[in-house]
């Protein structure tokens, strides 16, 4: 369906001090790729994201690689691993973020 390395987000203390630096109105440290992914950077059909975009951007499988609207569907669809909910986490992250304009 897709691919993608989610190993870091299994690290609740990686969710926990991203949120952290959220509610408090500053991100300090790198985690942004992987606790909110996004779809490929791609202008007129070319791949143009940096090396750490390209690592962890939510992409569908081949022949879409260059898109990720199967991979966004199946990210937030993924069960629980490891007691870890990527929706809930994502959910949560998004409303804090709302929270903080």
């Amino acid at each position: 369906m897709f691919h993608w390395n989610y190993d870091n987000l299994r690290k609740s203390s990686i969710f926990t001090k991203a949120i952290g630096e959220i509610r408090e109105g500053r991100k300090t440290s790198h985690w942004m790729w992987y606790v909110i992914p996004t779809p490929p950077f791609v202008t007129n059909g070319i791949e143009r994201g940096s090396e750490t975009n390209k690592q962890y951007a939510l992409r569908d499988l081949p022949p879409h690689r260059l898109q990720g609207y199967r991979a966004a569907r199946a990210y937030l669809a993924l069960p629980k691993v490891d007691g870890v909910s990527l929706r809930r986490n994502y959910l949560e992250m998004m409303l804090a973020i709302a929270e903080q304009l």
